[in-house]
Order: structure tokens, then sequence, then C-alpha cells
């Protein structure tokens, strides 16, 4: 997936080709052959060490060095915007009529005043939460659990990226333990495998919330998720050896793992709402039934 600049450069490249069409619809196809425009389609320039490449049309410029700083970047990106005079811009400054002229000259400083606040307002982070939530067919979750909305409105921005990328991965968990239940209370062979898979995705999840940076405040919710979650793999890992030597689902679930990680949750969702008790409800409903999902009881 794009990083946070990626989006910002897609969303210039994006926003720079609604005033090339514009131009081209208006003024190119009535000023060049296509020889002209096939010529000049595709040429490459280097800003300093960034190679950029064109996009569709001269007047659309992209940075595509991954290996540049975030900021160098944006700078790049910002500054190709004003690069409209290529052969072609001067061809159509030549032979348009003005308004087409003044459009060529404006849309850069158009797009540099609006894009960087709209892009910033979408959060500068990797979106890691499905659109599909749907269960496996045959699975179903157990209580209203909804989709985290993207907007997270109630949230700092700052801590965006943090909330987004541990639901995701709690969702996933909540998929895996989910399924590891039903596996559990029904009466064949596999808890096992089951487990195998189970363990598989919830670690999984686990590591990549704790290479989470962790913001400011949000300890408390982050361990109590954690230690939720290793409670809950013990829990399974007694229970599916339990059901595989013949008892019953109704004896597994007295294990104290299951009913430790049950009020690790419960600690985990009081840390969050003191946290942000500016929380809109539709976040906060997703963000409470994703712990009540995860639990057991």
């Amino acid at each position: 997936m794009l990083s946070g600049c990626g989006h910002r450069l897609f969303a210039v490249g994006g926003l720079e080709l609604l005033f090339v069409f514009a131009l081209y619809s208006v003024g190119v196809r009535l000023c060049l052959g296509r020889t002209v425009r096939g010529q000049l389609l595709g040429r490459k320039l280097r800003l300093g060490p960034i190679p950029l490449i064109r996009i569709l049309a001269p007047e659309s410029w992209f940075s595509i060095e991954p290996s540049v700083t975030r900021q160098r970047k944006w700078i790049a990106a910002c500054s190709a915007t004003f690069m409209r005079f290529t052969a072609v811009s001067r061809i159509v400054t030549r032979c348009a009529s003005w308004p087409l002229s003044l459009l060529l000259f404006l849309s850069p400083l158009l797009s540099f005043a609006v894009l960087p606040p709209f892009v910033l307002a979408q959060g500068n982070y990797q979106n890691w939460y499905p659109r599909d939530i749907t269960m496996p067919a045959g699975h179903s979750y157990p209580c209203a659990l909804t989709a985290m909305p993207s907007n997270l409105e109630g949230i700092p921005a700052t801590d965006k990226a943090f909330i987004n990328h541990v639901y995701a991965m709690l969702l996933q968990c909540v998929q895996a333990k989910t399924i590891m239940v039903d596996t559990l209370r029904a009466d064949n062979s596999g808890f096992g495998q089951a487990y195998s898979t189970y363990y598989a995705k919830t670690t999984q999840a686990r590591q990549k919330i704790m290479a989470e940076p962790l913001p400011a405040g949000l300890q408390g919710f982050r361990d109590g998720v954690i230690n939720a979650l290793d409670q809950q793999i013990l829990f399974f890992g007694k229970a599916s050896r339990a059901r595989t030597s013949g008892k019953s689902f109704q004896e597994v679930m007295t294990y104290s793992e299951g009913r430790n990680a049950s009020n690790l949750h419960i600690a985990a969702w009081s840390a969050m709402t003191a946290r942000y008790p500016g929380l809109s409800s539709a976040v906060s409903h997703s963000a409470y039934h994703h712990l009540c999902a995860l639990d057991l009881f």
C-alpha cells in the first residue's frame, strides 16, 4: 500500500490531470498535431537527484523516487506543479485564447493552495483496515460488530495511524478467535490444526501492534490489548489440547486464562474511553464491539 506521502503525490498528479484534460480538450487538440504530441509525451526529467516522469500529458509531473525523504518528495511534488512551460505549454499559450492561457498559468497556483489542506485532512498514514469485514462462510460475529469508520472522528490526527492499524489487527484477531471458538464448539478432530491457524494469525497481529509507534496516553490501552491476546493464546492452546483429549466445550470454557483475557479487554476499553472522551458514536460503537467480539464471554 501507498504511504501518506504517496497519496499526496498521487493527489497532486490527479488534480493536475483535471487541468490537463481541460487544456487538451479546449486548446491542444486545436493547436497541435498528433505527431507533435506524440513526440512530447513520455519525456523524462530529473529534478536534482529526484527522477520525475510525465503522466499522460507533459504538464503533469510526479515524483516516484522511494528513497528520497518525505519532506523532499513533498517539496518536489509541489514544485513540479509549476513546471508548466514545456514546449506544449508555450505553444498553447501562443496559439490559444487568453482565458486558456490564464488557466494554464493559474492552475498550479490553485493546486498548490488547495491541495495541501486537502491531503493533510485525510491523515498521513497507510489505511490497514479492510473494506470488507464479512466473516468466512459458516461463521458470524458474536456481537453487533461494525466496520471502523475511516474518518475516526474524535481521534486526534496524531493518533489516527495507531488506532487504524491496531483495530485492523484486532479485527484479524476477532475473526481468528471466532473461527477457533466455533471449531472448539463442534465435535470434530481438527482442534490442533485450527489452533495452529489461530496462533499464526493472532501472533502476527500482536507483533504488528507492538511494532507501532505508541502515541502519548495510549500505554494502558495497548498493554491491555496485548495482555488480553497473550491470555487468549494460552487459553486456546489449553482448550485445543483438552478437546483433543476428550473434554467437553463447556469444561474448557472454565479455564482461567479465558476469564483473564475478558477482564483485560474491559480494562483496554476503559483506557481508550478515558483517552478519547469525544469519540463520535459511530467510532465508539465500532471500537467497543471489536473488543466485545474478541471477548470469550
